[in-house]
């Protein structure tokens, strides 16, 4: 396949080409293929074309995970438009912040939002117009499935260059407001090729997508997917028990789950009877699984290849993955084939292998730099390189190991405390169910570790006993002087991570 010859529509086109008659897409009780879902997705960039839709005009997406926000997507890129997926967990300000902050003209949505888009709509002075899909389309909204129906089938006439804009993607926002993340045509299908190269994806292989859509994740599991004409089977919202039924149902051969989605899977007192012999790939990532959990994974699926993989929505994600078809290895695995990682200092200068540093990617999958904020782009890409904030060392194999965000590392007495290194080691207490380390201000150390830990049910522990199992298996100064305990979970992020910032907020 000729790479110079594609835009991000296009690989639509040329699966449903190839592939005509192929399931693309399983959604509930509906398996769409190939050639009608590149058939409505033409008929729906045919009429944002006649709304007044335009190259470079910014599209804002707000569904829950469905087939109409993979056909909106595609649409809007096969019209030359610019892709904005929001999410659909914030708040109305929330919201309207990243649609203004993107320039946004156009807002496709489902009916499940059209009270929070009916209170949004007097602030979004940017947006002309308004696409709604569900049984219930306000009277003054455009008609989704009207405005297919009355388009044409017809391959859009657009040029549209691999540097042009594709989509921005707005960042989970744990360090203050999020960013707009822009990418190009040629960020994204290298993403494609780089995560269907690396997980070996191919027609014949059915990958779930349980992430929401509106997170990068999905949008690489989905595009590696129609890369090669596979079949991506896609749940609305993740549910533990419909995510295996839909594994064992739907022959999944791969999967795509954050540590929590495992925990809960893995938590589940029948796991053992659900039929996981299709699965070929179990792929985590987005935030640190405990060692325990891992090897339970592994010992009940013998005969699948558990990864790890590392990146975020700058990096097009996946920066680097544990290798398919080799034994598992502690770590984020090696870099891609398509980008490159370098360990650096404070001065931008490579670390000793072995040592900690900053880790810094470059490569066509990262981003072209944020919206509208160039201060932020100048500070994170230097000299081509994006610098990630995330501290790591490479093994003597080349194998990443992430031990903190740069921002949460805590500075006690003098001495850098990993709150990675600290929280793996309080997960291995039998009575923990959540744990977080962070470093609160302290007249003589500066700052001190602290742990906020959610207990398991029905267990009690003392500050105490906890930080006695923690001098056990660390030096003194790394460990917790002070244990806050919650009663409900840790806040995080929409995909997992833990907001250490709202519990430095709260605890200061």
């Amino acid at each position: 396949m000729d790479v110079q010859s594609l835009d991000v529509g296009n690989m639509l086109t040329k699966a449903a080409r190839l592939f005509p008659n192929k399931t693309a897409v399983v959604f509930e009780h509906r398996r769409i293929s190939y050639t009608e879902l590149n058939e409505r997705v033409n008929r729906l960039a045919n009429g944002l074309l006649e709304m007044g839709v335009r190259k470079g005009d910014k599209v804002a997406l707000l569904f829950y995970n469905c087939p109409q926000f993979i056909e909106s997507y595609y649409a809007v890129v096969k019209v030359g438009a610019i892709v904005v997926p929001l999410n659909f967990r914030l708040a109305a300000p929330e919201l309207a912040y990243q649609v203004d902050n993107s320039d946004c003209i156009r807002l496709i949505y489902g009916a499940e939002f059209s009270e929070v888009i009916s209170t949004l709509r007097p602030k979004l002075s940017k947006v002309k117009g308004y696409i709604c899909y569900g049984e219930t389309v306000p009277v003054d909204i455009a008609n989704y499935e009207k405005l297919i129906a009355d388009s044409r089938a017809d391959e859009p006439n657009v040029d549209i260059q691999m540097e042009d804009g594709c989509d921005i993607f707005y960042t989970g926002g744990t360090t203050g407001l999020p960013k707009g993340a822009y990418r190009t045509h040629e960020n994204v299908i290298w993403v494609a090729i780089t995560c269907s190269i690396s997980l070996k994806f191919g027609p014949d292989k059915v990958v779930l997508v349980s992430t929401p859509f509106f997170h990068i994740v999905a949008n690489y599991l989905t595009l590696s997917t129609f890369f090669f004409g596979g079949t991506i089977v896609m749940v609305k919202a993740f549910d533990p028990v419909k995510t295996v039924e839909m594994i064992q149902k739907q022959k999944v051969t791969h999967v795509w789950l954050v540590p929590t989605m495992s925990m809960a899977i893995w938590s589940l007192p029948n796991i053992r009877k659900y039929d996981f012999s299709s699965l070929l790939v179990y792929t985590t990532g987005g935030s640190p699984m405990t060692t325990e959990l891992k090897r339970e994974i592994m010992e009940h699926l013998p005969n699948v290849y558990f990864t790890e993989s590392y990146g975020g929505t700058e990096t097009g994600w996946i920066a680097s993955h544990g290798p398919i078809g080799v034994a598992w290895k502690e770590g984020q695995g090696i870099p891609t084939f398509s980008q490159k990682v370098r360990i650096v200092d404070d001065d931008d200068k490579d670390v000793p292998q072995g040592d900690i540093g900053e880790v810094a990617v470059q490569g066509p999958l990262t981003i072209q730099g944020y919206y509208n904020d160039p201060e932020m782009t100048k500070e994170t890409i230097k000299d081509g390189w994006f610098h990630t904030g995330d501290l790591a060392r490479l093994d003597e194999e080349g194998y990443l190991h992430i031990v903190d965000r740069k921002k949460d590392v805590v500075l006690s007495g003098g001495e850098n405390v990993y709150s990675v290194e600290v929280e793996r080691i309080i997960y291995t207490h039998p009575k923990i169910s959540e744990a977080a380390v962070i470093g609160l201000l302290h007249e003589k150390w500066g700052e001190q570790v602290t742990a906020v830990v959610v207990l398991k049910p029905g267990e009690e522990m003392t500050e105490k006993e906890l930080i006695d199992f923690c001098r056990k298996n660390l030096a003194g100064y790394k460990c917790p002087k002070e244990v806050k305990f919650l009663r409900e979970p840790l806040p995080r992020t929409s995909f997992g991570k833990v907001l250490k910032r709202d519990l430095r907020e709260r605890f200061c």
